[in-house]
């Protein structure tokens, strides 16, 4: 065997089983030439630095459009270092938690079970949610279509306050409409049951930075719906609550939407303890009669059909 032979045999030996030597600049440079990389350079106008301390975050794009000959949802964007970051903001489930956080007060009254799952899952928005409203609209005089329109197109500061006897299809619209704001219209919105709020009022009194911090969402959420409210007469205290939230947002332009069994604003209907004992009590009548007032002047009324 001659002796250059050997050297070569005596090489192929040795590497046997040995994996090739990476090069990383070559590896470098292949990622920098990729179009899409040049791109990105270009668009977000790196420097050799930014590359270089950056560069992880343009072979994960790289290695991504490689792999799956698609280019990914989330993007690449400088941080407020003015470095190379991911931006996950179009990312599915960053979206959905992003509108998750609209949801304001869901300790005082939780979400319904479909809504919420739609959050935690990869399951689609509820299509039910606006078919159920859609049905739910035909329980009352046709004008109320015409008034969501203008609600949902952002062209009032008016609410609704809708007399349903059994709360269900004011329900069903209360619920498609702070679907809708919470999530296309990127709004905050909070749906409370009133004897819910009644009871965390009661049962936190003492809590006075508790209670203040509940009041001050009250009356800065974007859109603000009061459920079930008008069932049973309720003390002074917690209708003045109500009053000075309504006449705050209504100075602010945010529109509350109310459901009740009965017309609360008709003089014949007592929403306070005591207002109709024989000793009267002119001081809590013009309570009353503000709050009634103040929910005529700032919301829409509709009456559901007799059926």
């Amino acid at each position: 065997m001659s002796e250059d032979f050997k050297k070569m045999d005596d090489g192929f030996i040795k590497n046997v089983g040995k994996k090739p030597r990476f090069d990383f600049e070559e590896e470098k440079q292949k990622i920098l030439s990729h179009p899409k990389i040049k791109e990105i350079i270009l668009n977000l106008k790196l420097d050799s630095s930014q590359i270089s301390k950056g560069m992880h975050f343009l072979q994960k794009y790289y290695n991504y459009i490689v792999e799956k000959n698609v280019e990914p949802s989330w993007k690449l964007t400088l941080n407020d270092a003015n470095l190379i970051d991911i931006d996950l903001s179009n990312e599915e489930n960053f979206k959905k938690q992003k509108m998750f956080s609209n949801f304001w007060l869901t300790n005082i009254t939780p979400l319904d079970a479909d809504l919420e799952q739609y959050f935690f899952s990869n399951k689609p928005k509820p299509r039910k949610i606006l078919q159920d409203a859609t049905i739910a609209m035909a329980a009352f005089p046709n004008a109320i279509s015409d008034t969501i329109a203008i609600i949902t197109n952002l062209k009032t500061n008016k609410g609704l306050f809708l007399v349903d006897e059994n709360f269900v299809n004011a329900r069903k619209i209360f619920k498609y409409l702070l679907t809708l704001f919470g999530t296309k219209k990127n709004k905050s919105v909070a749906f409370i049951e009133t004897n819910n709020l009644y009871t965390f009022y009661y049962n936190n009194s003492k809590d006075v930075d508790l209670i203040n911090s509940i009041n001050d969402y009250l009356m800065n959420v974007d859109y603000l719906f009061l459920d079930k409210f008008g069932i049973g007469t309720k003390p002074e205290w917690f209708l003045n609550h109500i009053l000075t939230i309504l006449i705050y947002r209504e100075d602010k332009q945010k529109p509350v939407f109310m459901a009740s069994p009965v017309d609360i604003t008709n003089k014949n209907v007592s929403l306070m303890f005591n207002i109709n004992t024989q000793t009267k009590n002119e001081g809590l009548e013009k309570l009353e009669k503000l709050l009634k007032n103040t929910i005529n002047r700032t919301m829409i009324k509709f009456i559901a059909k007799s059926k």
